[in-house]
């Protein structure tokens, strides 16, 4: 499922009842007999499991960016940052991007 989000396609309720049905047909014959409302009561399960593992219901967008792309523009910043910061012990470099400061 991670390689479906990564490649920057959602990850539907139908993707993963697809999954189950395929690798786990015995399981869920099973969960379904046993639930008065089988259906529902799997995608219920479905959407908790979605939500607990941080896949989004938002609907998809194509990014401007793919994966590997921010990952180089993440890189080349980290490779740029330590570059220009080198002398400066980690005490002396405040992140202010998140810390409100005032100087008096």
């Amino acid at each position: 499922m991670i390689k479906v989000r990564d490649a920057e396609r959602a990850v539907t309720c139908r993707h993963l009842v697809n999954y189950l049905k395929r690798n786990h047909k015995d399981w869920l014959d099973e969960y379904l007999a046993v639930k008065p409302y089988g259906y529902k009561s799997l995608l219920k399960l479905l959407q908790r499991f979605c939500a607990r593992h941080g896949f989004s219901r938002q609907k998809p967008a194509k990014a401007k960016r793919n994966q590997a792309e921010l990952y180089l523009t993440r890189s080349t910043f980290a490779r740029e940052f330590h570059k220009a910061f080198d002398g400066f012990s980690p005490d002396v470099i405040i992140n202010v991007d998140e810390t409100a400061m005032t100087l008096t």
